[in-house]
C-alpha cells in the first residue's frame, strides 16, 4: 500500500479537496525528527517535518482545494458529556508548543486556509467540511493518522497517511478492523480509545469488538439481543456497561454540523508565497529547502548558504594538503552505483570518481583509478583518515580495484544510527537538514556533519561505543563480506531432493483430505476448499475474499487435519524456495562462495542484519533447518565456530537490579530458569518438571 512517490488516488484530480488534520501531522513531525534547531537556537524539528509533509502533499498529490484544521484549548461538548474525556493526555511538550507560532507562519506562507473553532475539535471541522463537499459531489482526501476519521470513509472519501504514503479506503478499513467505515463508531464504542480516554466496555478489545459488530451490526442491536451472546461473562459485562458503551460511541462520533461559515471555493488551492517561504527557510536554517525554491534573477540575499561548493579538478593543490589533514571527507560519485551482478566478481561496482573535501567549503573530483590510489597512499603516509556516509561500500571499491583502502576515521551514517536507532531515513541530505547543515557537495556536507555528530556522541556518552566498537566493526564486516562463506551445493542439492519428495507426499495427503486436486498455492482455490466444500468457519475477511493466512489456518487446524497439513506444507515449501533453490544461484563463480551484505545501522536493537542473501533467518529448529545449515562448510584445514552469549539479558538484569536470587544462581552456575521455578512453585530443584521450567522461563 505504500510507494514513493505514492500512486495517484482515484480521486486525485483537479476537484479533489484535501483536508489536513493539523495536530495529527504536528505530533508525527515532532516525534519523527530529533535534534533540529534554527541558527538562533529555536527548536524547529516539528516545523521542518510539517514543512516537508505539506510540500509533499502539494507537490505529489496536486489537490484541487485544501484546508488545515486545528484544535483549540476550549472545552468541547464531549468534555461536558464525559468529564474525563482526554483527561490522561499529557500537555504538549514545551519545545513543541514553542514551535506552534512558526507552524502557523509556515501555513500562511503556503497559503493554506486554517480552520479552528472554539468548542469543536479539528476532527469535527474536517467532518463538517467533508460532508458538505461530498453532498456537492466533490471527492475528499483527509490527511491524518487518526482512526476516528475512518468513520467518514466512503468510495469518494479516503484518508491519506503522509508519513507512510498510505491511502486508506473502505477495503483497507475492513481489512484492518474487520468492519465497514460507518461501523467504526460502533467498534470504538465497545473497545474504547485509550488515546482519548474513551472508556468503552471493560475487557473488550479490538478482536472481540469486531466480532460482535460483525454479528450484530450496531451496539443498539447487540444490546437488544444480549441473549444471543454465547459467552455468559461477556453477556453480563455488556449488560452492566450498556450505557457506557452508548456514551463511548457518542464520544467518538464526529459532528458534521459545526457552525462554521464557509464556502468550498474558499479552499481553492493557491500558489505559495515564495518570498515569505524564502525568508522563513533562511530564518530557520532550512538550507536544502531554501535551495529548492525558485530564485529571482537578482536575488543573492541568501549569500553562501545555498551556493554549491566549488568543484576542483586541479589536484596539484590537493596533494600537499593531505600531509597536514587528519580527517578528509569523501563521497563516491555517483553515490548509488548499479546493483551488483552475482555472476561477476564479488560484485561491488566502482564509482566514476571520488569527491574529496578537506575543509567543507571546497570539493576535489578524483577520477577513479590512479588518482584515487595516489590519494589513498598520500593520506596514509600522512597518518590521515577518511570520513564518509556509509563507507563500507567504498572500502569494497578500493579493495576490488587492487588498492589499499584508507583508514576510517568517521562514518556519519553510523554516528546518526547510534544517536537515534529509530531514525526513519539514513539519507545524507535529511540527516544534514536535521542538524541545519547547508546542502552542497556530499563530501562537503559530510565534513561539516562530523564535528556536530561527534559533539552529540560525546554529549550522550556514546563516543566510546562509536570509537571502540562500531567504527572498527566496519572494516571487520567489509572483510567478512569480501571473504564470503562456503556452501556445499552438492549436499544442499541432496537435501533439496529429499525435501521435494517430502513435499510431494504432503501434497498428495492434502489432495486426499480435500477430496480433489487443486493449486495448493492459490489462496482463492484453497478458500473454496476450506470454506465452501469443507464448510469450515471463515475467520477473517480480506478485500479479495476470506483469509487463509497462517493465523487462520492455525485456528482451523483445531477442527480439521487439512489446515494443519497446509501449514506444514507452506513452511517446507518456503525452505525449498528461499534456501534450497535460491542459495546455489547466488554463489559467485569467481569465488565459489556466498557474499552477503551485513548491515550494522538498520535494526533498532543494535543487532546486525544480513541481505542479498539473508543468512540470518535460516531456521535452527525442526528437521530441515539444521540440515540446510549443515551445508555451510569450512574449507579444508578450517572450522566453523558457533558462539552465543549465555543468558545475556538475564545476566544484565541481575547486574543492574542486583536481585539476590539471580545473582546467586549465576554465581553458582545454576540453571536460572530452574532456580526461578523453585521460588515460583515452592518446590525443590528435583521436583521442577520441564513444563514448570518453561513457565519459569516465560516469567524470567
Amino acid at each position: 500500500m505504500t510507494s514513493a512517490p505514492p500512486p495517484a488516488s482515484p480521486h486525485a484530480h483537479a476537484a479533489t479537496l484535501y483536508l489536513i488534520d493539523g495536530h495529527s501531522l504536528l505530533y508525527r513531525a515532532y516525534y519523527a525528527i530529533r535534534h533540529l534547531s534554527s541558527p538562533s537556537g529555536t527548536p524547529t524539528n516539528a516545523v521542518y517535518g510539517m514543512t516537508t509533509m505539506l510540500l509533499k502533499v502539494l507537490r505529489e498529490r496536486k489537490p484541487g482545494g485544501i484546508a488545515i484544521a486545528f484544535d483549540t484549548r476550549a472545552p468541547t461538548l464531549r468534555h461536558q458529556a464525559y468529564q474525563d474525556y482526554k483527561a490522561h493526555r499529557p500537555p504538549m511538550p514545551d519545545d513543541l508548543s514553542a514551535q506552534l507560532p512558526h507552524v502557523m507562519r509556515l501555513i500562511d506562507a503556503l497559503r493554506i486556509p486554517r480552520l479552528a473553532l472554539e468548542g469543536y475539535e479539528a476532527d469535527d471541522l474536517i467532518a463538517t467540511v467533508t460532508v458538505k463537499a461530498a453532498a456537492e459531489g466533490r471527492p475528499v482526501v483527509i490527511v491524518s493518522t487518526d482512526k476516528d476519521l475512518y468513520q467518514l470513509i466512503t468510495p469518494s472519501i479516503t484518508v491519506y497517511d503522509a508519513m507512510r504514503d498510505q491511502m486508506i479506503g473502505p477495503a483497507e478499513v475492513a481489512e484492518r478492523f474487520g468492519v465497514q467505515p460507518a461501523q467504526m463508531t460502533e467498534l470504538l464504542g465497545l473497545m474504547g480509545d485509550a488515546v482519548d480516554n474513551v472508556p468503552g466496555v471493560p475487557g473488550i478489545g479490538e478482536k472481540t469488538a469486531a466480532a460482535l459488530i460483525q454479528q450484530f451490526g450496531t451496539i443498539d442491536e447487540l444490546l437488544a439481543h444480549l441473549d444471543q451472546v454465547s459467552k455468559p461473562k461477556l453477556r453480563e459485562t455488556l449488560r452492566a456497561h450498556a450505557e457506557q458503551a452508548r456514551l463511548s460511541r457518542e464520544l467518538v462520533r464526529l459532528q458534521t454540523d459545526c457552525p462554521i461559515p464557509f464556502e468550498l471555493k474558499e479552499f481553492q488551492l493557491a500558489e505559495p508565497d515564495p518570498d515569505q517561504l524564502r525568508a522563513l527557510f533562511a530564518e530557520w536554517g532550512f538550507s536544502s529547502l531554501l535551495a529548492a525554491l525558485p530564485r529571482h534573477a537578482n536575488d543573492d540575499s541568501t549569500g553562501n548558504t545555498t551556493t554549491p561548493a566549488p568543484i576542483e579538478t586541479d589536484l596539484d593543490r590537493l596533494w600537499p594538503a593531505l600531509a597536514f589533514t587528519p580527517l578528509v571527507a569523501v563521497a563516491p560519485d555517483p553515490p548509488d552505483p548499479p546493483a551488483p551482478d552475482h555472476d561477476a566478481g564479488p560484485g561491488h561496482p566502482q564509482p566514476v570518481r571520488l569527491m574529496v573535501s578537506l575543509d567543507g567549503e571546497r570539493a576535489y573530483a578524483l577520477p577513479w583509478g590512479q588518482p584515487t590510489q595516489q590519494f589513498a597512499e598520500r593520506l596514509r603516509a600522512g597518518g590521515g583518515t577518511i570520513a564518509g556516509h556509509d563507507v563500507k561500500p567504498l572500502l569494497h571499491a578500493f579493495t576490488e580495484s587492487g588498492m589499499h583502502a584508507p583508514s576510517i576515521g568517521f562514518d556519519t551514517r553510523i554516528a546518526a544510527y547510534l544517536l537515534d536507532p529509530t531514525r526513519s531515513s539514513d539519507d545524507l541530505e535529511q540527516l544534514a537538514a536535521s542538524f541545519s547543515i547547508p546542502g552542497g557537495d556530499a563530501s562537503c556536507v559530510i565534513h561539516k556533519l562530523v564535528p556536530v555528530l561527534r559533539h552529540e556522541l560525546e554529549r550522550l556518552e556514546l563516543q566510546p561505543l562509536f570509537d571502540e566498537v562500531e567504527l572498527p566493526l566496519i572494516e571487520v564486516l567489509a572483510s567478512m563480506e569480501q571473504r564470503g562463506i562456503l556452501l556445499d551445493t552438492t549436499a544442499l542439492a541432496a537435501v533439496g531432493r529429499e525435501l521435494r519428495g517430502h513435499l510431494d507426499r504432503l501434497e498428495a495427503r492434502i489432495y486426499q483430505l480435500a477430496g480433489e486436486r487443486f493449486n495448493v498455492n492459490s489462496p482463492k482455490q484453497l478458500s473454496d476448499i476450506l470454506f465452501n466444500k469443507l464448510g469450515l468457519p471463515a475467520v477473517k475477511k480480506t478485500k479479495t475474499g476470506f483469509s487463509t493466512d497462517e493465523s487462520v489456518l492455525s485456528q482451523l487446524a483445531l477442527q480439521h487435519e487439512l489446515p494443519a497439513e497446509l501449514i506444514n506444507y507452506r513452511q517446507l515449501n518456503k525452505l525449498q524456495s528461499t534456501y534450497v533453490d535460491a542459495l546455489p544461484a547466488l554463489v559467485r563463480p569467481a569465488t565459489g562462495r556466498l557474499h552477503t551484505t551485513f548491515h550494522q545501522a538498520v535494526t533498532a536493537t543494535g543487532r546486525l542484519s544480513s541481505s542479498d542473501p539473508n543468512l540470518q533467518n535460516i531456521p535452527i529448529r525442526g528437521e530441515w533447518g539444521p540440515r540446510i545449515r549443515q551445508c555451510f562448510i569450512a574449507p579444508p584445514g578450517h572450522r566453523l565456530i558457533s558462539a552465543d552469549y549465555n543468558q545475556i539479558e538475564l545476566r544484565l538484569l541481575a547486574h543492574f537490579a542486583q536481585d539476590p536470587m539471580l545473582l546467586d544462581a549465576f554465581q553458582r552456575n545454576d540453571d536460572v530458569h530452574t532456580a526461578t521455578g523453585t521460588q515460583l512453585f515452592g518446590l525443590t530443584r528435583e521436583q521442577i518438571t520441564p513444563q514448570m521450567r518453561r513457565v519459569a522461563k516465560t516469567i524470567n
